[in-house]
């Protein structure tokens, strides 16, 4: 039994989301703007607090539904393992990915097909395809995991899928989409299936450039037009950014929920350059994130504090609108499959000026202004921006 008096109204003060559980959730439900939202009202509306007092262990539940697709996984909360006043005293223990008939975007492919190892798929693909990077080198140094590639062929599917460009033949016996890549000759690359006598309804064939000839004469004979690429821009605002516009931040969200996505030197900075006595919050020997977490909750309970991250932070943003206004090209497209919606991603410098040290998110809304949703690391702004095209901007190159 969890203790009652440890218990709090809010998800984010009584359970702990490590970064692994948090990256993991964002993977299944394609999000990153609004997990935290979500987590505190899922944590509401499923009586969260009191199943914590009255039960040693407990599922909490996130079901989505944008644009009428169900996105829904488990989250195992149990006790939390790490012991002190200034840890929550629940925890996210697992998350269940098992998501049954229900359709999440990095999960559609695998739904709709049986792949076999993601590995040789994803490495055939990656020697068929024009020359280009697909994994992270600063995260696998000594071999090919190909996670760009791995995100790109979900979300890819996904779009496919919403736009209703997944080609099946008239007789159930061939199934093909357009991966979007193009070999070595700048012809498109289509993913063939057949008929799978397995759970799944498809399984997974091969890839047919035009030097497959067999799968190629496949794709003839059973579809005209052949499978099309997925698109993404219905008018010019999708892809050129008016650095004229109002940029309105969304600074709790961007503060509060996504604080450790701030370099550490510049939150020191800040906090130094407002009340050098406030520099205990980064005393030797703490941890970093449980010094954000304190800083997180100065900043909720501090009103001046906050507006003196506020300012600094708005006036970076100002200066990377200056700098896009100079070279438009330094916004560049991205797409968010859970909302199957178009963004921009602006480089925010705030260390050193030559450089881009997070990634601002900003969507323009009904009313004409553009809104600073969320940032994100560089990695996680790349994978975003590759659904669309190779980004070619020298700052979110990897």
């Amino acid at each position: 039994m969890f203790k009652e008096s440890n218990m709090t109204s809010s998800f984010r003060d009584t359970v702990f989301l490590s970064q692994t559980h948090r990256s993991l959730i964002n993977q299944i439900l394609g999000a990153e703007s609004d997990l935290d939202d979500l987590l505190e009202s899922v944590w509401v509306e499923q009586n969260g607090e009191a199943k914590a007092q009255e039960e040693s262990s407990f599922t909490l539940y996130l079901d989505e539904s944008p644009n009428g697709e169900v996105c829904k996984i488990g989250l195992v909360i149990g006790a939390n393992k790490f012991e002190g006043e200034n840890y929550p005293p629940l925890a996210v223990t697992y998350v269940n990915e098992n998501t049954g008939d229900v359709v999440v975007p990095a999960k559609a492919l695998e739904n709709f097909a049986w792949l076999g190892p993601w590995s040789e798929l994803l490495d055939t693909l990656a020697n068929l395809s024009q020359e280009e990077i697909w994994d992270f080198p600063s995260r696998n140094e000594y071999h090919h995991s190909y996670e760009i590639l791995h995100n790109y062929l979900n979300y890819t599917f996904y779009r496919l899928k919403r736009q209703g460009k997944i080609c099946i033949s008239s007789d159930q016996a061939f199934a093909a989409f357009n991966t979007g890549l193009v070999d070595d000759r700048f012809d498109d690359i289509f993913a063939c299936f057949e008929p799978s006598e397995g759970k799944s309804e498809w399984k997974f064939v091969d890839f047919a450039p035009k030097g497959n000839r067999p799968l190629k004469k496949k794709l003839d004979r059973y579809f005209n037009p052949l499978p099309q690429r997925a698109t993404y821009f219905a008018k010019l605002e999708d892809v050129v950014f008016d650095a004229e516009k109002t940029i309105e931040n969304d600074f709790e969200h961007i503060f509060l929920d996504n604080l450790s996505r701030f370099p550490f030197e510049f939150l020191c900075r800040l906090v130094r350059s407002y009340d050098s006595n406030l520099e205990s919050i980064f005393r030797l020997g703490k941890e970093e994130a449980e010094a954000i977490q304190d800083l997180t909750d100065l900043l909720d309970e501090d009103p001046h504090l906050y507006m003196h991250f506020r300012d600094s932070f708005d006036n970076a943003v100002n200066r990377a609108k200056l700098r896009t206004r100079a070279n438009y090209k330094l916004a560049v497209p991205s797409y968010y499959p859970r909302k199957d919606s178009m963004s921009f991603l602006l480089p925010v410098s705030l260390l050193d000026e030559e450089s881009a040290d997070i990634v601002l998110v900003v969507q323009l809304l009904d009313s004409g202004i553009y809104q600073g949703q969320t940032i994100l690391d560089k990695e996680t702004a790349y994978c975003n921006a590759r659904l669309i095209c190779k980004p070619e901007s020298e700052w979110l190159r990897i």
